[in-house]
């Protein structure tokens, strides 16, 4: 059993870099196309949605529970940069692109972190402390 989560936890990992690079990519090459209308909400979408994805996923590695955390907190970002950029279209638009990945992430950092957890109870012989 625990070799099993500690395969699934590295494939979480895996998947979660790889998903940080693809992200990174398509922002740095959406940055070209920035205007100056609606500039501010393009920007916090941009960085939020694409460019910390990347850092983030990388620092899950070492703290996933932080990296979950710092996932969610850049979902409501481009969810609010979504919402005052094009309203409640603007926040479905946002959750049919970005919203499904990044809650898939941030529920395999979850299970990183609490198979961590379970790891260093069973090298110490006890039960797991939060």
């Amino acid at each position: 059993m625990k070799r099993k989560r500690v395969l699934i936890a590295n494939a979480v990992l895996v998947l979660g870099v790889i998903y940080g690079s693809v992200a990174f990519l398509i922002g740095v090459a959406a940055s070209f196309t920035l205007n100056g209308k609606d500039f501010i909400e393009s920007l916090i979408g941009l960085v939020m949605g694409f460019l910390a994805i990347l850092p983030i996923t990388i620092a899950a590695i070492w703290k996933p529970r932080t990296s979950a955390l710092l996932v969610a907190i850049c979902l409501i970002g481009v969810e609010c940069a979504g919402f005052s950029n094009d309203g409640l279209r603007g926040v479905a638009l946002v959750a049919y692109k970005l919203a499904v990945p990044d809650l898939l992430l941030i529920c395999g950092y979850t299970f990183v972190a609490s198979a961590a957890i379970w790891n260093r109870s069973d090298r110490n012989g006890q039960a797991p402390q939060p």
